[in-house]
């Protein structure tokens, strides 16, 4: 595989929803407890701003339409020779042949003179070759030629071969300056059209559309050649900068777009260079604000860069509703550092070709990372009620629930959550998450009734019903098979829901990661009061319970085996308690021969579900289900007691 197909490749796994990432990777969100200013990389949309140096550049540039014919013109229909279009054209074909130097050939100048309704075949392909004429000599006169072109198109000419989309780039490659040729390459990249843009699917299957893959590759080949000719024209000059930052050096500038480059060069570290960029933005620009806040951090002054990036979001606000400046902000996204969204190493930060799409690009946007940054700050001041609700409206879930989980008390984090159970403004699924954290620190406390209302609907049953059991488990009132049945059902409620009701979000369950501890890329500090798997613990509490509160045999020894099991593999020492008990209740025939096994041995595929399953009211099923728990005792070979236990 070529280096270019395989950056296809990589481009394709990165766009959202092409596939299922794990929990916890390297596009899980990092900490901005723990990496303040390095968690996040800017990372800027370059078609966005090709498009901003077209339009001030050419402010006049009418952008391609899709051709609407308003007099349709029938392909099947051949055209009549004699008609005063068809001869004209043809003869203005004749004169160029014979005199090919001929720029204007007279029959055409007639055929334009007609009126429009007179020439539905032939106008728009005259007015493009027109513009072919000049695009090698005089790359200005076939712009406006072309954009006769567009503007035709546009008022309905027919144009069933999409000259007007192709002008943009005939206009660029027939040029011959490279200072024309790439102005008018920087137009076609931000106003022409092919068919591939719109087509979705071939960019999931890593097949961009090749007008703009010709577009990018021919922008950075005529940069890498030759970077300092471009570099005394404005447009051309930005755009050297654009793709070569180091190049900002040797220009002065005006640029259109200094904030992005500025931008840009705080991300590679040139922060002489942001600066100086910055010297020259517009004071009303919310890149400036958020850069003089990051430069204060980087230089210690942690206040004023609180106060900036407060200042930040005041102006976010009043700016919401302007049209004008959400594109702006929309087109630059954070990902996090050292795993960006570009394939292209070299051209950093250029979504390509998702910069053609319309919808929301991946990674987090200005605001998020603004609360983000907003949030860490109010932590470190030990803030962290408004840590949390910065945090929250940040989207920035891990650092949220740290602050919940470490920094909180049950009754300070209910209260929050109470009071903002109806708050519109935050994030519905960041409310949800919270709850469901408060809903499992109230499990963990054993105020079970008191934890349902805060569980997700799902849940919430599931809650009601280990609450129920608890309650009968605990009655002193009830007979001991009725109090070991319910902690029975207890334990197998745990077997189904065990983290999704007793599990830290973070340190030392990673609910947030579904268990998957391993990848966590959060450092946690805080020591915990309870141990790793402490659920499970927990859940073989509960058929330990069922065991001792139990007469019967069979139902005993059911009960240890499930407890015994749960442990066995994450937990062998707290298991040895199980297993001895296992040989201890000389159940026949299974605990002679556990005794002679040394272990439990490894329980068949879904053991789970069939304990879950199990109805305690059946005690005739008990040792078609013991059977099916241990069918491998018999076969285990002749592996060691350490071997068994997995040491």
């Amino acid at each position: 595989m070529d280096s270019h197909s395989f950056k296809l490749m990589l481009a394709a796994l990165l766009v959202p929803g092409a596939f299922a990432a794990p929990a916890c990777s390297v596009s899980f969100p990092p900490s901005y407890i723990d990496l303040q200013d390095e968690a996040y990389s800017p990372e800027l949309d370059l078609h966005f701003h090709l498009c901003a140096l077209a339009h001030h550049y050419f402010p006049d540039c009418i952008p391609a339409k899709k051709p609407v014919a308003s007099t349709p013109v029938a392909a099947a229909v051949p055209p009549d020779p004699d008609c005063p279009e068809e001869r004209l054209f043809a003869a203005g074909r004749e004169e160029l042949r014979r005199n090919p130097e001929n720029r204007f050939p007279g029959a055409w100048q007639e055929l334009l003179a007609l009126p429009e309704s007179e020439r539905p075949r032939r106008t728009a392909q005259t007015l493009y070759l027109l513009g072919n004429l000049q695009a090698q000599e005089n790359p200005a006169q076939a712009y406006f030629w072309y954009q006769k072109l567009r503007e035709a198109v546009g008022r309905g000419v027919p144009d069933p071969q999409n000259l007007a989309e192709q002008s943009f780039r005939t206009n660029y490659f027939y040029a011959k300056d490279p200072v024309q040729r790439m102005r008018f390459l920087v137009l076609a990249a931000a106003f022409g059209r092919c068919s591939g843009d719109a087509q979705e699917a071939n960019w999931q299957r890593g097949e961009p559309c090749p007008f703009r893959r010709e577009l990018w590759n021919e922008l950075g080949a005529m940069i890498r050649r030759d970077p300092n000719r471009f570099l005394r024209d404005p447009l051309t000059a930005e755009v050297a900068v654009l793709f070569r930052p180091e190049l900002v050096r040797q220009v002065s500038g005006p640029f259109v777009c200094g904030d992005r480059l500025a931008l840009r060069a705080f991300r590679n570290g040139a922060f002489d260079d942001c600066r100086k960029l910055l010297a020259g933005s517009t004071p009303d620009s919310p890149l400036l604000l958020y850069l003089e806040a990051r430069l204060a951090r980087r230089e210690g002054r942690f206040e004023q860069s609180a106060a900036l990036l407060r200042k930040w979001l005041e102006h976010y606000r009043r700016t919401t509703a302007d049209s004008a400046a959400a594109p702006q902000l929309d087109s630059i996204r954070f990902s996090p550092a050292g795993h960006g969204w570009n394939p292209f190493p070299e051209w950093s930060g250029l979504y390509w070709p998702v910069s053609c799409r319309t919808e929301r690009l991946p990674g987090r946007g200005m605001e998020e990372e603004v609360r983000g940054q907003v949030g860490a700050t109010q932590y470190h001041s030990r803030l962290f009620l408004e840590a949390l609700y910065s945090f929250l409206m940040g989207n920035a879930w891990s650092d949220a629930a740290l602050v919940a989980e470490e920094q909180l008390d049950i009754a300070e984090l209910r209260r929050f959550a109470d009071a903002h159970e109806t708050n519109p403004q935050l994030p519905p699924e960041m409310k949800r998450k919270l709850r469901h954290l408060l809903a499992r620190r109230l499990m963990r406390e054993n105020r079970f009734a008191e934890a349902e209302r805060y569980f997700p609907a799902g849940l919430r049953e599931v809650c009601r019903a280990f609450a129920t059991e608890a309650a009968t488990a605990e009655n002193p009132a009830l007979s001991c098979e009725e109090r070991a049945a319910a902690w029975f059902r207890m334990g197998q409620i745990m077997l189904r829901h065990d983290i999704a009701l007793f599990g830290y979000e973070l340190a030392p369950d990673y609910f947030i990661c579904d268990g998957a501890y391993d990848g966590y890329p959060i450092r946690q500090r805080a020591p915990r009061a309870l141990p790793r798997f402490h659920y499970r613990l927990r859940e073989a509490g509960c058929f330990r319970m069922a065991e001792k509160l139990s007469q019967e045999p069979a139902f005993r020894f059911l009960a240890t085996l499930s407890g015994g099991l749960v442990l066995r593999s994450r937990t062998p020492a707290a298991a040895e308690e199980f297993y001895h008990r296992l040989v201890r209740l000389r159940f026949a025939p299974y605990s002679p021969e556990l005794d002679r096994f040394r272990w439990i041995p490894a329980p068949p595929a879904g053991w789970k579900e069939r304990i879950a399953a199990y109805d305690v009211a059946d005690r005739d099923g008990i040792p078609a289900l013991i059977a099916q728990l241990l069918s491998a005792l018999d076969t285990a070979g002749s592996k060691t007691a350490d071997q068994r236990r997995g040491i």
